[in-house]
Parts: structure tokens; sequence; C-alpha cells
């Protein structure tokens, strides 16, 4: 097919290295296409490769688009399905014990920002209310007993409470009260009373008892220890705290200082019948005995602790003094207990101090052996 005047004959469109006569017009027109030393050769078009050739790639690239999608389409896929199947933790976890987080103001900074979840109590309306200022009464904190399962989370809220309202600075009076705001009822002072001025640190706060009163609030006395410009000290504070339909607990009045607890009156057993002679007998082994127990952390001395002891010491955090007193208990012949008093030194802050230990004695022939130092 000669040219036609496009610029393309059949031989543009055919395979390299086919022959085709030439044309009296092709050696006339075209005379050096396609040769090489006077013979034909393969026909190039000009500006590129064939289009056949052209085509072809287009179809692989094709192809390889196609299965990268197919790819990535089965990939999402899969972690969509992996996703829906996954449980909602948000929606099955409890609620925690400090209570709904989500609940308080935004701008609160307070870790503990939220009131406590306590299955079984009763939830009265919260709110400010003329009695509640009377649930605070000193004589609440007068014993320490256990404090009730179900009042558990009235008690760590009281604590986290009271961590704010013991900590103040006269130089940023504002972070006291966005922190109390946290745990207060509507209506009440935002700075429940303090008048703006001194400097205090509240370094631990826990809670002793909480007592349910008869109008459904709990009133929660804490002992802290605080420091200001004098020495720690601690004080006890009783915090009335009533819950809502929602069983979030809440501040309804300021707390008060209440007396600390009394001490306990337990009756102590009757002290056993001491053997004076074997007291005496074993005064140096139990010397040698807390001078290790003082500045190592295992005790093993050969002869006088027991094979299966295990001791542990103090690892010299304080220095033993003196061996104060030694009472050996009479009693059977394979074991014995005794009582020690001993004197520590404390070479950081300085100063003495005694104290009493428990020993287990275990006889070994004729000798006698510590099994174990416990507390007196």
């Amino acid at each position: 097919m000669p040219d036609t005047g496009s610029g393309f004959d059949r031989r543009d469109f055919a395979p390299p290295g086919t022959k085709f006569p030439l044309e009296p017009s092709d050696r006339a027109a075209r005379p050096a296409r396609g040769r090489s030393g006077g013979r034909p050769g393969p026909l190039v078009p000009p500006g590129g490769p064939p289009p056949w050739l052209r085509w072809a790639l287009l179809g692989v690239g094709l192809v390889v688009l196609a299965v990268v999608a197919v790819l990535a389409f089965g990939g999402t896929g899969d972690d969509t399905r992996t996703t829906d199947a996954s449980p909602d933790v948000s929606a099955a976890a409890p609620p925690s014990a400090a209570g709904d987080v989500g609940d308080q103001p935004a701008d609160d900074e307070s870790p503990a920002t939220g009131s406590a979840q306590v299955e079984g109590a009763a939830a009265p309306d919260a709110g400010p209310t003329g009695g509640d200022t009377a649930e605070a009464q000193p004589s609440g904190a007068g014993e320490v007993g256990a404090i009730d399962p179900e009042l558990q989370g009235a008690a760590g809220f009281a604590v986290q409470f009271a961590n704010s309202y013991l900590n103040y600075d006269e130089a940023q009076p504002d972070v006291r009260a966005r922190e109390l705001a946290a745990y207060l009822a509507p209506g009440l002072d935002a700075q429940l009373g303090w008048s703006g001025t001194g400097r205090q640190l509240a370094a631990l706060v826990i809670a002793l008892r909480a007592e349910p009163t008869d109008d459904g609030s709990v009133v929660v006395t804490v002992a802290a220890q605080v420091t200001g410009t004098d020495a720690p000290r601690w004080v006890h504070l009783a915090v009335p705290l009533r819950q809502d339909d929602r069983a979030r607990w809440a501040v309804t009045a300021p707390p008060a200082f209440v007396p600390r607890p009394s001490p306990g009156n337990p009756t102590l057993p009757t002290p056993p019948v001491p053997d004076d002679a074997l007291g005496a007998q074993l005064t140096d082994a139990v010397t040698q005995a807390f001078v290790a127990f003082g500045t190592s952390a295992t005790v093993d001395l050969p002869g006088i602790t027991a094979e299966d002891a295990r001791i542990r010491g103090l690892d010299g955090q304080f220095a033993f003094v003196r061996l104060a007193e030694l009472v050996v208990h009479d009693g059977g012949d394979t074991a014995r207990t005794a009582m020690a008093r001993v004197v520590w030194r404390n070479d950081i802050a300085g100063g003495e101090i005694e104290q009493t230990y428990r020993l287990d004695l275990t006889a070994a022939g004729s000798a006698w052996l510590i099994s174990s130092i416990t507390i007196g």
C-alpha cells in the first residue's frame, strides 16, 4: 500500500523484521529509510517505539493496577471486620471508684474529678442542706474501725477531697478553688471558708472510718500529715458526703477538724516465765546476730542461726549500738522464744532509738540456734 500522505503505511504497523517488496516510490521518496549497507532493515517509526508496544505496556500497567487495587480493598475489608468484631471496651468497663469524670467541668485539672460509685448505697439528691453542717461531729473520730466495703468509694472520694482541701498557697488561691470544684455540691463556697492567706502542704491523707447517718449522708474521717512553716504534724478531718440519683458523691457541707482517735486498751498476755541462765548463755550469740541484722541483707551465721533460717536484715539502714536486754522464755526442750531490746543509731538523721524484737529459738544438740527474728 503506497503512502497516502498521512505519514504512515502498512510497514509502520508491522512487527520488526517483516520484509516487504520495495515500490518505486519508496526508492525516490524515502531512500534512506530502513537501509543499512544497501539492504532493507527493520522499520522504526519516528518518535519512539511502535504503537503495538505502547498498547502492550499499557495493558500490563492496567493489570498491575488491578491487582494492587484488589489487594488494597481486600486488606481494608479484613481490618474493618476485625474492628467490628472487637468488643466495645468503653461500654463494657464498669464505672471507676473515682466517679464519672465526664460530668465534671472542662477546666477541672484535679486528679479526682468525679464521684464514687458504690453498689447498694442509698442515693438521695445531692445539694447543700441546713442540717449537713451538723453531720461533721467531733464524736465521729472517737474510734477507728474497719470501713464497710460499700463505703470504700466514699472513703476514697473523701481522701482525694481532703488532699485538695488541706493544700493551699496564698500565691495561687485560684488553684485550690479550681481543684475543690470537682468535689463540691452546688451552692457551697468555692474556698470552703479559707481566708486566702498562708501556705500548707498535705503530704499524706488516709481514711480512718466512714459512718452513715440517719438522713442518708456519710461522714468520712481522714487523717492527714500536713506541713507548712513548722514541722509535719497530723490533723484529723471529718468530711460530710452525700450521693445523687446517679450514685455520685459530693461534699455537701464544709468539713471540720476533729480530735484524733483515742488509743485502745487491749488486754495483753501474761509474760512468760524467764530462763535467766539460758538468757545469759545466749547474750553473745544474739548480739552478733543483731550486728549482722543491722549491716547485712541476709543474716546467716553458722553456729548462731539455724541452717534453714531465712532471716532478712536491715542492710545497713541503721547501726547496732547495744543489746539492752535479752529475756529467754522458759519452755520446751526443742523450741523457745526470746525477747530482745535493741538500740539502733540513725547515722543519717542522727539519734538513737530502742526497739523490741521476738526471736524463735531451735534446739540443735546442746546449743540453741536462732530460726527467725520478728517484731516483739
